[in-house]
């Protein structure tokens, strides 16, 4: 991005030499506006951040020490998330979870019924749930409850 701008203001550094005072002037005016707008969202942004950081432990409590497992999808199901909970009842660790599809979790007999569940979530409100049966590291099932927020 920065060899980009670089272009772009070697290009117009060729003109500067036309420029009136006034133009001059006005230029430098606005890169002082741009700076001080630069320092305003990096203000805002490390403030943010602050913010975040402190409720990170909450978020910790509430999401990944809850007594049930949690899964946050994308809308390709891909897993974005999972609390401890939901990595203990599959049987793997938890970042062996992550960017890889629930389908791949699904018991064979039900993915397709799964799919089209997914497909029928994203084109509503998302207030539907269903019964699946999810595959362990182990090869054994357990039984779950599928109920998307949203």
């Amino acid at each position: 991005m920065r060899k980009k701008a670089r272009k772009s203001v070697g290009s117009a550094l060729a003109t500067l030499e036309d420029l009136a005072r006034d133009q001059m002037r006005h230029l430098v005016h606005e890169l002082q506006v741009h700076q001080i707008e630069l320092q305003m969202r990096t203000r805002s942004s490390v403030r943010l951040r602050i913010s975040w950081r402190n409720r990170a432990p909450k978020y910790f409590e509430l999401y990944d020490l809850a007594p049930v497992g949690y899964l946050t999808l994308d809308g390709d199901g891909v897993i974005l998330e999972a609390n401890l909970r939901a990595a203990d009842l599959l049987g793997h660790a938890r970042s062996r979870l992550l960017r890889r599809k629930l389908r791949d979790f699904v018991n064979v007999s039900q993915q397709a019924a799964f799919l089209e569940h997914l497909r029928a979530v994203a084109k509503t409100d998302g207030r539907r749930t269903c019964e699946l049966e999810l595959v362990r590291r182990d090869r054994s099932l357990v039984a779950v409850i599928w109920k998307p927020s949203g």
